[in-house]
């Protein structure tokens, strides 16, 4: 008897199912056109970097390095600089 109504449940929930063609129906809701443009606008690739306006100056770098970053991370850059023991991070 259970089995009956499971059946019978099971068929009335098909029987409108089986009259539907939504297979057939392949005509794209209003907008969609303008909403896959702007999701391909959105997911395009970031505008480039812009290059400095001069090439870097390596003797300028050095000396900023010597100033504010070797006292930590070394004169060659493993963190062996004469503050490095004193911070919190190795």
């Amino acid at each position: 008897m259970r089995r009956g109504v499971w059946l019978l449940g099971l068929l009335l929930l098909l029987i409108p199912l089986a009259g539907c063609a939504l297979a057939g129906d392949v005509t794209p809701p209003p907008g969609y056109e303008a909403t896959r443009a702007a999701l391909a606008t959105a997911t395009a690739a970031p505008p480039a970097v812009p290059l400095p306006p001069r090439p870097p100056d390596p003797e300028a770098g050095a000396a900023i390095y010597a100033a504010r970053c070797a006292a930590c991370h070394g004169e060659t850059g493993l963190g062996d600089g004469r503050q490095a023991a004193g911070l919190p991070v190795t």
